[in-house]
């Protein structure tokens, strides 16, 4: 595709180039960390500038999905990048119908509390002879 020749998709990809931008020419950058507390997990992610329509949380099994999308101004035009992508494999323990995620400018922070452990969850298992 021709850029020069679509106006209005160049226009959405220097606005994208400018919501991505930060003071002095910078770039941004998304950091990822987790922290783990007596009864929970918080994965806190930080990425300036970007609010939080543009987050986009997924649970699939014990797999949580967490990404930005910026979406661009013309859907008739093909140009779509994720800005950040990344995928947690959580543990058992993990309490999956209780996962809460807050936002304040800048930071997103998911909490992942634990599940109450049940002592009948660990046993000794026979083996039978066929």
């Amino acid at each position: 595709m021709n850029l020069l020749k679509h106006r209005k998709a160049l226009n959405s990809l220097l606005k994208h180039g400018d919501v991505l931008n930060t003071l002095n020419g910078g770039h941004i950058q998304t950091h990822v960390s987790i922290k783990q507390h007596q009864n929970e997990f918080i994965i806190v992610i930080k990425a300036p500038t970007i609010s939080s329509e543009y987050y986009d949380l997924t649970l699939d099994f014990h797999r949580l999905n967490i990404s930005i999308h910026i979406p661009h101004e013309y859907p008739d035009v093909a140009l779509y990048h994720p800005l950040f992508a990344r995928s947690f494999n959580l543990p058992g323990y993990v309490d999956v119908d209780q996962i809460v995620a807050n936002y304040e400018p800048g930071e997103l922070r998911v909490i992942l509390p634990f599940k109450e452990i049940d002592q009948n969850q660990r046993r000794k298992i026979n083996i039978q002879h066929l």
